[in-house]
């Protein structure tokens, strides 16, 4: 529980702590149809964007401590620029409070345990992606046939796509890591296991793995820099796209909390801060540049504005 305690402002972050979760969960939730799916080994609940049912497909993964009205709103905004959104509950209730630290502590200890997360050791293999590799073929593929997609993970999601993409490199094509967090794993590790990693290395090595979209605050010490510079080592610079924004943008320029944690959820605030406004341009940009083509084009990140 201690070292739980440790990580809390990491994953209750505070960009939004003013906001009321339940409420903006509650107003967001109708415009979702729920449905049940099996997976590999169970059923996930999962909620689907009312607003595009024909654009390409984006699966799009919650952080810790639970589904969020912050990343339903991501789903939203994503849902109305075209894209058929699927976002599963990956643990506990949709009406489980975002904002609670005591369930924060609860569900990080928890995911020491899990056979899903296994958060603490690194170098092991995640059930929660065999999972959504059975959502992924069973769901998503089911409504649309041989179309690519992409898979956009959040703090301790936030490695799964790149396993997927490691396993799926012809149907997942714009894995997108929002801030990844391994809350125990030592800092340099990518939070896939080590055959994963040999996969998406190997790949790399031929030319043929997907770019990597990878979002972090610059101060986030949830989501380490070591981490994504290991990536970068292993994978190489043409394949994982730095997202970094930068302390003196939105620390300095937003006048944000350095703390500041969930990029593309959390910290998005109605596209008011310069920073985050400038990452959600650059990922419509990404899954347009990787999902509306005969072919995956390649992508080049805009910089941050000075």
């Amino acid at each position: 529980m201690a070292l739980a305690a440790l990580t809390i402002p990491a994953c209750v972050h505070p960009c939004d702590a003013k906001r009321s979760d339940t409420k903006l969960k509650s107003a967001l939730l109708p415009r979702f149809e729920k449905s049940s799916e099996k997976a590999l080994t169970r059923s996930f609940d999962v909620y689907r964007s009312r607003r595009s049912r024909s654009g390409p497909p984006v699966l799009l993964l919650h952080e810790i401590p639970a589904l969020s009205g912050s990343v339903l709103d991501l789903a939203d905004r994503l849902g109305g620029k075209g894209y058929d959104v699927y976002v599963p509950l990956l643990w506990g209730s949709i009406d489980d409070d975002a904002r609670s630290k005591s369930l924060a502590i609860r569900r990080l200890a928890w995911s020491v345990f899990s056979r899903d997360w296994r958060t603490i050791g690194g170098r092991v293999d995640r059930g929660i992606v065999g999972e959504m590799h059975a959502l992924i073929v069973n769901r998503i593929a089911r409504d649309h046939p041989g179309e690519p997609i992409s898979v956009i993970g959040n703090c301790i999601s936030g490695p799964v796509p790149l396993a997927l993409a490691a396993r799926m490199p012809r149907t997942v094509v714009a894995p997108v890591l929002s801030q990844p967090a391994s809350p125990f794993y030592p800092k340099a590790d990518s939070g896939i296991s080590p055959v994963d990693m040999e996969r998406i290395r190997s790949l790399a090595r031929r030319g043929d793995a997907p770019q990597v979209l990878v979002y972090r605050f610059e101060c986030d010490s949830a989501s380490p820099s070591v981490r994504l510079a290991r990536l970068k080592c292993e994978l190489g610079s043409d394949c994982i796209i730095d997202g970094t924004i930068p302390a003196s943008l939105y620390v300095e320029g937003d006048q944000m909390n350095p703390r500041s944690h969930s990029v593309l959820s959390g910290c998005y605030l109605d596209g008011k801060p310069r920073s985050t406004r400038h990452a959600w341009n650059e990922l419509l940009r990404f899954l347009d540049a990787k999902l509306r083509h005969e072919k995956p084009r390649r992508f080049k990140f805009k910089p941050y504005p000075g």
